[in-house]
C-alpha cells in the first residue's frame, strides 16, 4: 500500500527519517510529499505517533496533470454506503481554482463509487471523509487523509506563546539537539513548553492520538485492527522558565499531552541555574533566545558551562539575522536553519569543551 507523508515545506528529511526510525521503511522525497509503501498495520501504528507530518493520505494517484488524476484503489475499501466526503484542494492560488478541480476530482469519486454499488454525499461543513488533492508546485499528489485533521496542529497546544513553535517544527528542533534518551536534557527558557513535550513524546514512544476518532474507523479495510496502546517510558526532561505565565503553560499542555510524568518544569531565573542545579548534571541543555534575551548571551554561556558535563551539548535557537558570538568555552559542532514554510530559524549546536 503506497502513502503520502505531507510536511511543511522544509522538513521533508526529519520525516524521511522518522519514517524509517518508528516503522523502518524506505521513503523517497517530493517537495513537501515522502511518498512510502508498507502495510496498513504500520501506517496506523506510524500515524498515530508522527511528530514531523502535516497530513498522511493513502495514495490513490499522483500525476503533473490534474486532469489526468484517476481512482487506482477500490473506493470500497475506504467508503462505506451513505458516507459524507469533502474533496480538499490544497497548494492550488485561487478558490474558483480549488473549486474547479474539487468538482472534477467529485466526478471521478462518484463515478468509481457507482460502479462499485456504493452511495456516498458530498457534504462541505461535516464530512465524515476527506479526499485530499495536493499540489506542491510539479505534482498533483491524490489520496485520502487518514486523520481528518492537520497532524502538526497539536490537541495539547492549548496555552501558547507568541515565540513557540507548531509540534512538527518543535519536533524538528529537537532532532537537530542530538536529543539522546540516556542523557539528561534541559529545556531552558521553556515558553509553552512545546520543545519539551515533543522530547518527551519521541523519547517515551508515546501515541500523539491516543482518544482521536479517526476518519476511517468504519472502513472495511481497517475493521479487524486492533488498536495497540504505546507502553509508557521512563525518560524524563527537566524545564525552567523566569515566567510563571509560562511554567503553567508548559505544565497545563505537558498534561493535556499526557506528559506531564516526564516532564519537570519549575520557575527559576537563568541567574539561578547555578543555584538550582548540580555542576555538570546535563548532557544536553536547549535555549530559544528572542530578541529581548540576545544582550544576555554571556550569562547563558556561564550557566551552560557550569551545567553541562565535559562534552555537553548547547543548542541555541535565534533570529536567522543575529551574529552570535561564540565563547571559547564551547566549539562548534553544528549549525544552520530549519525552514518551514515561509518561517525559519537558525539553531547553533555547540560542545562544552
Amino acid at each position: 500500500m503506497k502513502a503520502n507523508l505531507i510536511v511543511n515545506s522544509g522538513l521533508e528529511q526529519i520525516a524521511k527519517e522518522e519514517l524509517k526510525e518508528k516503522i523502518n521503511v524506505d521513503s523517497k522525497i517530493f517537495n513537501d510529499v515522502v511518498e512510502f509503501s508498507t502495510n496498513i498495520e504500520d501506517i496506523l501504528k506510524f500515524v498515530k505517533r508522527c511528530q514531523a507530518g502535516r497530513r498522511l493520505i493513502i495514495s490513490l494517484d499522483q500525476k503533473k496533470e490534474v486532469d489526468s488524476l484517476a481512482v487506482s484503489e477500490k473506493l470500497s475499501s475506504y467508503f462505506n454506503n451513505g458516507v459524507k466526503f469533502k474533496v480538499v484542494v490544497e497548494g492550488v492560488k485561487g478558490q474558483e481554482n480549488r473549486t474547479a478541480i474539487a468538482k472534477v476530482i467529485a466526478g471521478k469519486i462518484f463515478a468509481k463509487l457507482e460502479e462499485e454499488g456504493i452511495e456516498a454525499n458530498l457534504e462541505l461543513k461535516s464530512p465524515e471523509l476527506l479526499v485530499i488533492i495536493y499540489f506542491n508546485g510539479e505534482e498533483y499528489f491524490f489520496g485520502i487523509d487518514l486523520i481528518g485533521k492537520e497532524l502538526d496542529s497539536r490537541e495539547y497546544r492549548v496555552f501558547t506563546s507568541s515565540a513557540s513553535f507548531k509540534g512538527d517544527l518543535g519536533y524538528a528542533l529537537v532532532q537537530k539537539s542530538q536529543f539522546n534518551i540516556n542523557e539528561k536534557s534541559l529545556f531552558g527558557f521553556v515558553k509553552d513548553g512545546t520543545l519539551a513535550i515533543e522530547a518527551a513524546l519521541w523519547a517515551n514512544k508515546l501515541n500523539l492520538l491516543n482518544k482521536t476518532k479517526y476518519s476511517f474507523s468504519g472502513m472495511s479495510v481497517f475493521k479487524d485492527f486492533k488498536e495497540q496502546n504505546s507502553k509508557a517510558g521512563e525518560v524524563k526532561v527537566f524545564a525552567t522558565d523566569s515566567n510563571i505565565g509560562n511554567v503553567n503553560a508548559c505544565r497545563r499542555n505537558s498534561s493535556l499531552a499526557k506528559v506531564k510524568d516526564f516532564i519537570t518544569v519549575q520557575k527559576f531565573s537563568l541567574e539561578d541555574w547555578d543555584v538550582k542545579f548540580d555542576e555538570n548534571e546535563f548532557d544536553l541543555v536547549v535555549v530559544q533566545i528572542t530578541t529581548k534575551d540576545e544582550d544576555r548571551i554571556n550569562e547563558i554561556y556561564y550557566q551552560t558551562s557550569y551545567l553541562l558535563k565535559a562534552g555537553g551539548r548547547v543548542m541555541i535557537l535565534g533570529r536567522t539575522n543575529w551574529d552570535l558570538s561564540i565563547s571559547d568555552k564551547f566549539k562548534l559542532i553544528e549549525s544552520g536553519e530549519i525552514v518551514k514554510g515561509e518561517s525559519k530559524h537558525k539553531y547553533w549546536l555547540l560542545e562544552r569543551v
